[in-house]
């Protein structure tokens, strides 16, 4: 995990402490108002120092875990069924669709109480040995505005949000395929995972440079 995934962690424990903290000893009498002060800054500090690195430690298995434990529901299932994708033992469900890798999963955030479906298709950034146009990128960010798919240069995200449920592989499977078919309208050629990775570090340098430009 990322340093600012800890620090996401360190925080959140802090400002979840500082409340209660804050009602039970603000009303005390005996103490100044300099006393309480520092103490409810300090208290929430020393439960944050102690509980951030379980929590950053414990993120990625309770995650892996949610993942490994959907994986198993119907959606996934289905496409096991119909499209022979397999379940990785991290929980991931991957697979192809004419070609083009689609990696699967359930995701969660854990302190907003929110679930959701990913799927990312990844494809090769370059045609002719030259980077994807942006203006290609731009116009499918603003076709897809509204239907929860983010594009970028290497791979498409696709997230639908649930409560109970999960979408069915009507809902999904229909998204996906249609991301796919832009594609390979616009000649983007399908890639291995291992190449594709490869790949990340020079990708990332060129969308650097775009920034600068």
């Amino acid at each position: 995990m990322k340093r600012e995934n800890f620090l996401k962690y360190f925080l959140l424990t802090y400002l979840v402490c500082l409340a209660p903290v804050g009602t039970s000893i603000f009303p005390d009498e005996t103490l100044s108002w300099k006393e309480k002060t520092g103490l409810i800054l300090l208290i929430p500090l020393g439960v944050a120092i102690v509980l951030a690195p379980i929590l950053y430690w414990l993120h990625p298995k309770l995650h892996r875990r949610h993942r490994r434990k959907r994986a198993k529901k119907k959606l996934f299932k289905t496409f096991i069924e119909r499209h022979h994708f397999k379940v990785l033992e991290d929980g991931y469900v991957v697979g192809k669709i004419d070609e083009y890798i689609v990696i699967m999963h359930a995701a969660h955030n854990e302190f907003q109480g929110s679930k959701w479906i990913e799927i990312q298709v990844i494809f090769n950034p370059k045609q002719n040995n030259q980077y994807i146009e942006n203006e290609f990128i731009y116009r499918m960010i603003r076709k897809y505005s509204e239907k929860n798919v983010s594009w970028h240069i290497n791979s498409v995200v696709v997230k639908k949000s649930y409560a109970l449920k999960m979408p069915k592989y009507e809902v999904i499977f229909p998204i996906v395929k249609r991301c796919i078919s832009e594609l390979k309208a616009h000649n983007i050629a399908p890639i291995s995972h291992r190449e594709w990775q490869s790949m990340i570090p020079e990708t990332q340098l060129y969308l650097d440079k775009l920034k600068t430009s």
